[in-house]
């Protein structure tokens, strides 16, 4: 079983590829049925959008598959679901697709997109319960108030010690928020409990007020919604 932590330890700060077994490109009304259909790659960089390679295998009829190409000419956007070979499901958007090698029977489907989300169930040693936390790449320059001593032993002796100052705990609007630099990964941990504001509205609360206070657009990279036994998981594009 997939961890979400395995998930952002293999993602944040890093390119990342996820080979899927399928992969299901739809529209805005899913009465319309899939538009392609096969396995594919979704990949990213460290930063910028994220992409979908779909090697296609749905038949078409040829005057459909003719129209089909007209409307992706003009612009037709497009959402897909798709399946990991660990059997994960993931869901990306929105995109406007590129066909290459088309035909009727087969073709190469592409496409750049800014948001990617998964939910996974939690297990007993995952961290956080209830709460929404906040992934940053790189070090926001926040002021730290609590300090961490750090000893480096050998035997029964202190051959050294430092200390660090890595975490923050506060309130915003009555709710309890950490920030928590994780010096070794090259990031920055923003969270907090869902007591008084809820998802979407405390992620986007924690990011404009962490955006206010360094005087910049950033955004996270990786937000989590963590429930009592699932996360959802959303990763977004960083400019």
């Amino acid at each position: 079983m997939t961890r979400i932590s395995e998930v952002i330890d293999d993602v944040l700060g890093r390119g990342f590829t996820i080979e899927c077994s399928s992969i299901v490109l739809r529209g805005f009304d899913d009465s319309a049925g899939p538009y392609f259909s096969g396995p594919g790659v979704i990949s990213g960089n460290i930063a910028g959008p994220f992409r979908v390679t779909v090697y296609d295998s749905l038949e078409k009829d040829p005057g459909n598959f003719i129209e089909l190409s007209n409307e992706v000419d003009r612009g037709l956007a497009m959402r897909f679901d798709a399946i990991d070979y660990h059997d994960c499901k993931w869901t990306g958007g929105w995109l406007n697709p590129v066909i290459e090698s088309a035909s009727s029977c087969r073709c190469l489907v592409t496409g750049n997109f800014p948001q990617l989300t998964t939910d996974l169930p939690l297990t007993p040693i995952d961290e956080f319960r209830n709460s929404t936390v906040n992934y940053y790449v790189s070090d926001l320059r926040l002021p730290m108030l609590e300090v961490a001593n750090i000893q480096r032993t050998r035997g029964d002796q202190v051959e050294q010690q430092s200390t660090h100052w890595d975490q923050t705990r506060l309130k915003l609007d009555g709710a309890p928020v950490v920030i928590q630099e994780d010096e070794r990964e090259s990031r920055i941990i923003v969270s907090t409990e869902h007591q008084g504001w809820a998802p979407p509205y405390c992620e986007v609360g924690l990011a404009d007020a962490i955006g206010f206070l360094c005087a910049t657009p950033l955004r996270p990279r990786i937000t989590v919604r963590y429930f009592d036994n699932t996360g959802r998981y959303s990763f977004e594009k960083l400019l």
